[in-house]
C-alpha cells in the first residue's frame, strides 16, 4: 500500500491529519464530501446512513468521509486527493432549493470544482420557490448541474424526481436513504415507558400553526405519560465521525421506541419511527415533503398513519387516530434491495 502524502502548505498538512489518504496508486475511492457536522439528527442519520451504505458495497477502506464544515478549508488538499476515476458521492435530505442556500452553495462548488469526477447526489427532495429568486435559482441550478457530463442525481419521492427530470439530465428514483438503517439499530429490548411522544418543528417548514403547536406541547405536561422528543442532539454534541454518529442517532431512535405511539410533523420522525418499530401518526409539513416520502416508501411504513392536510378538526382527527393505533407485527423488509439500482451505480 502507497502513502500518496502531498504537503506543499499548511492546508495540505492539516487535511492529512483529519483525514489521512491511505490508497494504491491504482485503487479508486469514492469520496463522501458534505457530511453533516451539525446537531441535526436527521442529517445526522443520513449521513451516518450513506458511510454505512457505501462501506457495505465498497469496503471501508475505499470509503473517505470530509465533513461539510471541511470542504471549503481543505478543497486544495481535496483537488490534489481525488484523481479522475474516483467517485464523488453528495449527501441526500431535502436542501436541494432555494430553501437553504448554503448547502446548495457547496454544492455546485463541489460540481464546479470536479468536472471529470462521476459525482452521485444521494435521494434529495427538491423545493423551489415560485417567486423570481427561486425562479432564478432554478434557472441557475439547471445551468450548473447540466454542464456537468458525469452527474447523476437521485429523488427520494415522485414529486422531486418528476421537477429533477425536467432540470437535470440523469436522474432515478431512490427512497431516504435513512430507511437503511431499518435493522440496523437495535430496539428490540427497549421497554416502552410512554403512551406518546410528540416530535413537532419549530421552523417555517410547519404547516401547523401555532395555537395547534402549544395545544400538542400542553398534551406533554400533564400526568407524565407523554414525551417531547426532538430530532436535534444535545448542545455541544455535534458528530464528526460514524461512531459517534452511530452513538447519538440509535440513542435517539431508542428514545423513540420508549413510546408506544409517536406524533410528528418531522420526516426523519416518522422514519425514526419505523426503524423503531412504534406506531406513529405523521403530519404533513407545508413542502409535502413527509406525505411524499411516505408515498414513495408506504410499504415501508405500516405503521405510519399520514395526516395530508391539518383542518379545523385536526386535533379531533389526531386523538382519534392516536386511540386507534395498534403496534405492527413488523415494519422491516429488505432495504439492500431498495437501494441496489443506487449501489450498481456507484460500483459501475
Amino acid at each position: 500500500m502507497e502513502m500518496n502524502l502531498v504537503f506543499r502548505n499548511l492546508g495540505d498538512f492539516l487535511f492529512q491529519k483529519k483525514y489521512v489518504t491511505e490508497r494504491n496508486t491504482e485503487q479508486r475511492r469514492c469520496f463522501f464530501l458534505d457530511a453533516a457536522s451539525y446537531n441535526n439528527l436527521g442529517d445526522q442519520a443520513i449521513s451516518l446512513a450513506m458511510e454505512w451504505f457505501l462501506r457495505d458495497i465498497l469496503g471501508k477502506e475505499n470509503v473517505t468521509v470530509i465533513n461539510e464544515c471541511d470542504v471549503l478549508k481543505y478543497i486544495r488538499s481535496l483537488k490534489k486527493q481525488i484523481r479522475p476515476g474516483d467517485v464523488i458521492v453528495l449527501s441526500g435530505g431535502g436542501n436541494m432549493g432555494d430553501l437553504y442556500p448554503r448547502y446548495e452553495a457547496l454544492r455546485r462548488k463541489i460540481i464546479r470544482t470536479f468536472p471529470d469526477n462521476r459525482i452521485i447526489i444521494f435521494p434529495q427532495t427538491m423545493d423551489y420557490s415560485n417567486d423570481g429568486y427561486g425562479r432564478n435559482e432554478r434557472k441557475r441550478a439547471m445551468c450548473i448541474y447540466g454542464r456537468h457530463p458525469r452527474i447523476l442525481v437521485c429523488a427520494r419521492e415522485e414529486r422531486s424526481f418528476g421537477q429533477m427530470q425536467k432540470l437535470f439530465r440523469k436522474v432515478i428514483l431512490v427512497p431516504d436513504i435513512v430507511f437503511y438503517l431499518s435493522g440496523r439499530i437495535p430496539c428490540g429490548d427497549v421497554q416502552p415507558r410512554y403512551d406518546c411522544g410528540i416530535c413537532i418543528r419549530d421552523d417555517r417548514e410547519s404547516a401547523l400553526d401555532e395555537e395547534t403547536k402549544e395545544r400538542l406541547l400542553q398534551m406533554c405536561s400533564g400526568g407524565g405519560k407523554t414525551r417531547l422528543l426532538t430530532t436535534m442532539a444535545a448542545e455541544g454534541s455535534i458528530c464528526l465521525d460514524f461512531d459517534q454518529r452511530y452513538r447519538e442517532v440509535s440513542e435517539k431512535i431508542r428514545e423513540f421506541a420508549q413510546c408506544r405511539c409517536i406524533i410528528t410533523d418531522r420526516l426523519h420522525g416518522m422514519i425514526f419511527s419505523v426503524i423503531a418499530g412504534v406506531p406513529c401518526i405523521a403530519i404533513d409539513n407545508r413542502n409535502h415533503k413527509v406525505a411524499d416520502v411516505y408515498h414513495m416508501c408506504v410499504e415501508l411504513c405500516r405503521n405510519v398513519r399520514l395526516i395530508a392536510e391539518w383542518g379545523p378538526d385536526g386535533m379531533t382527527d389526531l386523538e382519534q387516530a392516536v386511540r386507534g393505533t395498534e403496534k405492527p407485527e413488523s415494519c422491516l423488509t429488505d432495504t439492500e434491495a431498495l437501494y441496489r439500482k443506487l449501489a450498481r451505480r456507484i460500483k459501475g
